[in-house]
């Protein structure tokens, strides 16, 4: 078997989580469940539990991600919280927030993670995520943990209510640079 991430050939990979378990938090429900949201086929959507995940990564590479991630999901729990002993969290606005402190290569080689994970899955629920020429690019930035510059592929966090509950799940991707 091969690391889609290093490449490396492994006797087992790893049931790797596609988005982070700590971005499904807010969305399930008391018995650890989630229903996917889609804008066709609703008949096919089914209850889930765990989040997707897919025999991806080696066991070295799950650890570099989980690092990311753990860093990542202590910076949007306070964001959320507007409060933090590390970063500066100012509203700008009613629907505008600036973020100072925050660990940036972390956080970018986080949701980068993520929407690569997204692209080499095979799991229908991301059938249509293809970063194309970036694929290769983003996988090289996130194997050798390269530094990246906040032009080097920039991005937007929004946040998003459930229920009036803050979530910072939802993340899009401006335009690619490289």
């Amino acid at each position: 078997m091969k690391c889609r991430l290093c490449l490396s050939e492994v006797t087992s990979l790893k049931k790797s989580h596609i988005i982070p378990e700590c971005l499904y938090e807010k969305v399930y429900d008391n018995k650890h469940r989630f229903i996917p949201i889609s804008n066709q086929n609703y008949q096919d959507l089914k209850v889930e539990q765990l989040g997707y995940r897919e025999e991806l990564l080696c066991d070295c590479c799950e650890k570099k991600l989980s690092k990311w991630e753990n860093d990542t999901k202590k910076d949007l729990v306070n964001i959320s919280k507007r409060s933090s002993n590390f970063l500066e969290i100012s509203n700008l606005s009613k629907k505008l927030v600036l973020v100072k402190n925050i660990d940036h290569n972390s956080f970018k080689m986080c949701m980068l993670s993520i929407l690569w994970r997204m692209s080499v899955s095979s799991h229908e629920m991301f059938g249509r995520y293809n970063l194309g020429p970036f694929e290769e690019k983003i996988r090289l930035a996130i194997d050798q943990g390269v530094s990246l510059t906040t032009f080097d592929y920039p991005l937007l966090v929004k946040e998003v209510t459930l229920n009036k509950r803050s979530s910072l799940s939802r993340f899009n991707y401006l335009h690619w640079k490289r």
